[in-house]
Formats: C-alpha cells, structure tokens, sequence
C-alpha cells in the first residue's frame, strides 16, 4: 500500500532542504567554492568559460558569510593563482602571484625581472602546434616562464596590441600587499591596471580546473 503523504511532513522537509542549502552555502563561504571564468586573462591557463575549483580556507578560515578570520595558514606564495576582490569595483577575480611582499618587481618589454633576476623563457611555440585552443587564440604565443624556481606558461600576442603594456617600473611590495598578473600578458586587467592587492582581499587559492572547455 503506498505511503499517504502527510500534512504534518511538510515543514520537516521544508526544515531539512533549508538546512542542507544552508550548509552547503557555509560549505562554499569557508572551505571549498567553484566558480566560473568567463574571460581569456589566464590563457593557457585557464580558458573562457572553465570551471574552477579554489580552496577558501587554503591561507585563512574565515567564519562563514564574513571576512573575520579565525584561523591563519599559510601566506599566499610566488606563482600561486587566486581568487581576490579587486581594489575598485569588488569584482571576484582570479590571476598569478608574481610579487610577494619584499619583492622588488619590474617588467621589460614582457620581461619580468624579481629582485634583480631575469625570467628566462622557452619557445615561442605557436599556438596551432600545441593543444592551446581553437582559432580564437590563433594570435597568441606560448612561452614557458621561469624565475625564482617557479614555471609557468603564458600567452603573449603574436603583434602587439594597441592596448598593452609591456612594460612598468620597478615596484618594492610592501607588507601584506601583492603584486598579480594574468598568464595572458597583453590581455589581463592585473597589478598594470588597479595596482597592488592587499592580503585581506585574497579569497582563495585555485586548486585546479574542474571542468575545461580547452578544445
């Protein structure tokens, strides 16, 4: 015989679905969130439309909806990728730590030089020879970056753009500030637009890509 449905239930169910949303949200605020990156600034790091997987409690805890930190872990690192809300308009972004505080930072025509040393660079490997992407990013090259004992690959343009900015001073970061770049150098709103982030605006290290739409 089937079970009858119960008025009396109702409000439990109702009481254990909010209870569950509830608990995944704090899940998300404090521990671990997705979110996804609808523009091409981490290219061939990350590509539009990629879903990311970051780790909200990797560098602090924070109690759930709230900036309070409760707990302290780790400092954010050279060559790690983050999530943070940029200086100006709030917005969750995600781009590389290049400059830790102390780090005496500057760019030359694309190349980084951090306390003195230069990057070296492998390639340039036109993207049409690797598994970069599609005819989108036809017009970028792909070069391995290494300073500091730290590799990453990054994207630069074929041609310079109009828009670029290649190059910028050198810059000391001081206590609890951060310099950040995109992995696609001449196409990333980073330190060359809205200058240094402050630690406290770090939400998050990007542990990896969950779902890719590389082609």
């Amino acid at each position: 015989m089937a079970k009858q449905w119960s008025f009396h239930s109702t409000p439990r169910r109702i009481g254990f679905i909010l209870a569950l949303i509830l608990g995944v949200s704090a899940l998300r605020s404090t521990f671990f969130d997705w979110h996804h990156v609808p523009t091409q600034s981490m290219v061939p790091t990350i590509f539009p439309g990629d879903r990311i997987i970051v780790s909200k409690s990797f560098y602090r805890v924070r109690l759930p909806f709230s900036s309070v930190t409760v707990l302290e872990r780790n400092s954010p690192e050279r060559s790690d990728v983050v999530t943070f809300l940029d200086p100006d308009e709030d917005l969750l972004m995600v781009k590389r730590i290049i400059g830790i505080p102390g780090d005496r930072v500057e760019m030359d025509d694309n190349q980084l030089i951090i306390n003195g040393l230069e990057a070296s660079y492998s390639g340039p490997q036109n993207s049409k020879d690797r598994d970069l992407a599609d005819s989108k990013f036809s017009h970028l090259r792909e070069f391995n970056e290494t300073i500091s004992e730290k590799s990453r690959n990054i994207a630069i343009f074929s041609i310079k753009p109009k828009w670029s900015q290649r190059t910028f001073e050198s810059k000391t970061i001081p206590t609890s500030h951060y310099l950040v770049l995109g992995d696609n150098r001449d196409d990333s709103s980073d330190y060359r637009t809205f200058g240094l982030i402050r630690e406290d605006r770090i939400m998050g290290k990007v542990l990896r890509v969950g779902i890719s739409q590389k082609i």
